[in-house]
């Protein structure tokens, strides 16, 4: 609606937008994705793409979200993960 994403629950629909049973455990995701018939060019995050179809990242959808950067150090003794934000 008006170029933004809303969702109704399942099985279960309120009635209001963007209520359904999984908002809580989807507000904890890390990735949520899906499959797009053909080339896509929305807004999301493209993670990859064929001929076919484009799979694309929708967390935004579902979660306030925040880029991260991950380095990992490696060295012969210990595995040293650095992020940064």
């Amino acid at each position: 609606m008006d170029g933004k994403w809303y969702f109704l629950g399942a099985c279960e629909p309120e009635p209001v937008l963007n209520l359904g049973w999984f908002n809580a455990p989807a507000s904890r995701g890390m990735l949520m994705h899906t499959k797009v018939f053909g080339r896509y060019n929305g807004p999301e995050e493209v993670m990859y793409r064929t001929p076919r179809y484009t799979e694309i990242n929708v967390i935004d959808n579902y979660a306030p979200t925040a880029k991260a950067d991950v380095t990992i150090v490696f060295n012969r003794y210990i595995l040293n993960p650095a992020c940064s934000k």
